[in-house]
């Protein structure tokens, strides 16, 4: 049954879905790293001829991992900026809302203090 648009019921169940949305985003997010972690190791790996190949399976494992880290970290630097960002922006959005409320409140005072006088000097 839907939720009137509005409603408690809708919001909690609107809020639901970017939930489950952000995390099934972070699931993505995790898998490409660990992909493209994965790739990089190999890679790396290969170019090691000289070892064995349980040699150079651990150097893979230990490459991945230390790159998973450092994406992970990269990752974790990232997302608080953003949130410092979106708080800097949505304080600087409710600032500049404030203001045009003011301004726009003091430009209708002004509207109807002036009308009268200039309908005085037009009769």
């Amino acid at each position: 049954m839907m939720q009137p648009f509005g409603s408690p019921l809708h919001k909690e169940s609107r809020k639901e879905v970017e939930e489950g949305i952000a995390r099934f985003e972070e699931y993505l997010i995790a898998q490409r790293m660990k992909e493209e972690a994965d790739r990089a190791a190999s890679s790396f790996a290969e170019q090691l001829s000289w070892l064995g190949p349980a040699e150079r399976a651990e150097v893979a494992r230990r490459y991945a991992s230390n790159y998973r880290s450092q994406q992970q970290q990269m990752l974790c630097e990232n997302f608080a900026r953003m949130r410092q960002i979106r708080a800097e922006y949505s304080q600087r959005y409710h600032t500049l809302r404030q203001r045009l409320a003011v301004l726009t409140a003091c430009f209708i005072v002004m509207a109807f203090c002036l009308i009268p006088l200039a309908l005085r000097t037009v009769a």
